[in-house]
C-alpha cells in the first residue's frame, strides 16, 4: 500500500499532460491586425479543449476517485493558459466587431466606385444646359442648341440608370428653353414684319411729299443783297417746275404771302418783341434799342431781304386745301448777331458804358450791310375761298418764326 501510495501521487502527474494547452500560442496570430480575416477564426477556442484532459482521470481509477480530483488543483498552474481565456472577454468583442465591420465595409467601399460619379456627370451637365437654355432663350440659336443637348444627355442618363430628379428636371428645362426660343423667334419675325409695314405706310403717306424731310437750315454765302420798299422784295420769278393750274395758283399765293410778311402790323409788332428779346438774351443784356436799332425796323429789314426760290417747290392740292413747301433766303437774328461780332475789332476798348454803346451802334450799322443770308424751307397751308387761294395766318406766323429765327424752340 505504501508503494501504491507512493505510486498513486505519481499518477496524478499524468494530468500534467493538459499542459498542451500551452499551444494556444497560436492565438498570438491575431496580433496581426492588418488581416481582418484572422479575427474570423477565433483560435482561442482551442484552449477550451483543455477541458478534455478530464480523460486522464481514467488512470485515477486504481486510486481513490476523489483524490484525483484534488490533483486537479495543480491544474491551477496552468492558469497562464487561462490568460487567453481571461483576455477573451475583451478580445471577443474586437474580433466579432471587426468581423461585423468588415461585412458592412464591403458594400460601403464598393458603392461609391460604381454609380455616384456617373450620376453627377450627365445628370448635372444636362441640368446646367437646360437652365442655360431658358436663360438664353432670347438668343434663339444658342438656346435651341443648349435645349437639345440637355434633352439628349437627360435621355441617355435615364436609359442607363433610370429616372432621377436631376435628369428629369434637365429634360423639362430643355423643353421649356426650346419653347421660349421658338416664341422669341416668332416675336422677332412679327416685329420685323410690323416694322416693314410701318415703313411702307409712312412711304405711302408721304408719297406726294418726296422732299418733305430733305429741307435743312443752313447759312450760305450768296454774295447778293436786296433792297426794295417795305411792301415788296426781289424774288425769282421764273419757275422750272411743272405745275398744273391749281398748283400754280397755290404757288403764286404762297409767294405773295412770303414777300409781304411785314404787311400786317400786328404780326410785325409781335415779331419785333420776340427779336429784341432773343437778341438781348444772346448779348447778355444788350438790346436792339441799346445799339440804335428799332426792333420794328429790324423786322422790316429782315422781311425785305426775303428771296423765294420757285424753281423746285412742292405743291399738293386736295380739294379746297393745299400745302406748299418752298425754299427761301433771308436775314435772321443769329446772322445779324454774328455779323456784329465780326464787325467789332479785337483791340477796341471803351472807358465807359456810354462809349461802349456808341461803338456798338457804329458797328451795328456796318453789320446790317455785312449780314449773310440764311436759307431754309417753309411750309404754308392754303385754303380756297371764293376761287382764291389764301394762306392761313397760323402758317404765316410759323414761317416768319422759322425764317427770322425769332424763338430758340
Amino acid at each position: 500500500m505504501s508503494d501504491e501510495a507512493t505510486n498513486a501521487p505519481q499518477t496524478p502527474g499524468a494530468p500534467e499532460q493538459p499542459a498542451q494547452p500551452v499551444q494556444p500560442a497560436t492565438p498570438e496570430q491575431p496580433v496581426e491586425p492588418a488581416q481582418p480575416a484572422t479575427p474570423e477564426v477565433p483560435q482561442p477556442a482551442a484552449p477550451g479543449q483543455p477541458a478534455q484532459p478530464a480523460q486522464p482521470q481514467q488512470p485515477a481509477q486504481p486510486a481513490q476517485p476523489a483524490q484525483p480530483q484534488q490533483p486537479a488543483q495543480p491544474a491551477q498552474p496552468a492558469q497562464p493558459v487561462s490568460n487567453p481565456c481571461a483576455q477573451q472577454p475583451a478580445q471577443p468583442a474586437q474580433p466579432y466587431a471587426a468581423a461585423y465591420s468588415t461585412q458592412q465595409g464591403v458594400p460601403i467601399y464598393g458603392q461609391p466606385a460604381v454609380q455616384q460619379p456617373q450620376n453627377n456627370g450627365k445628370a448635372v451637365g444636362a441640368l446646367i444646359c437646360g437652365i442655360c437654355s431658358i436663360v438664353f432663350s432670347g438668343t434663339v440659336l444658342i438656346s435651341l442648341i443648349l435645349g437639345i443637348v440637355a434633352i439628349v444627355l437627360a435621355g441617355q442618363y435615364i436609359r442607363q440608370f433610370g429616372k432621377e430628379g436631376k435628369a428629369t428636371g434637365a429634360k423639362i428645362c430643355g423643353i421649356i428653353g426650346i419653347v421660349f426660343s421658338v416664341i422669341a423667334l416668332i416675336a422677332y419675325i412679327a416685329m420685323f414684319a410690323i416694322g416693314i409695314a410701318a415703313l411702307n405706310y409712312a412711304y405711302d403717306a408721304c408719297d406726294n411729299y418726296d422732299d418733305l424731310y430733305d429741307y435743312s437750315y443752313s447759312s450760305s454765302n450768296s454774295g447778293s443783297s436786296s433792297s426794295s420798299n417795305s411792301s415788296s422784295s426781289s424774288s425769282s420769278s421764273s419757275s422750272s417746275a411743272d405745275l398744273d393750274s391749281d398748283e400754280q395758283a397755290v404757288m403764286n399765293a404762297a409767294e405773295e404771302a412770303l414777300l409781304n410778311l411785314d404787311s400786317d402790323s400786328a404780326f410785325v409788332e409781335t415779331w419785333a418783341s420776340q427779336a429784341d428779346t432773343l437778341f438781348t438774351d444772346a448779348t447778355d443784356g444788350v438790346s436792339l434799342s441799346d445799339i440804335g436799332i428799332d426792333p420794328v425796323e429790324f423786322i422790316h429789314w429782315m422781311a425785305e431781304s426775303v428771296e423765294v426760290d420757285t424753281s423746285d417747290p412742292i405743291i399738293s392740292v386736295t380739294g379746297d386745301s393745299a400745302i406748299a413747301f418752298i425754299d427761301v433766303e433771308n436775314y435772321d437774328v443769329p446772322s445779324f448777331a454774328l455779323a456784329l461780332l465780326q464787325a467789332i475789332p479785337d483791340d477796341v476798348t471803351a472807358s465807359s458804358e456810354e462809349e461802349a454803346y456808341e461803338y456798338l451802334k457804329q458797328y451795328a450799322q456796318e453789320a446790317l450791310n455785312t449780314t449773310e443770308l440764311a436759307e431754309c424751307t417753309v411750309s404754308l397751308d392754303l385754303t380756297q375761298e371764293n376761287g382764291q387761294w389764301v394762306v392761313s395766318e397760323d402758317s404765316i406766323n410759323k414761317a416768319a418764326d422759322l425764317m427770322f429765327y425769332l424763338t430758340e424752340d
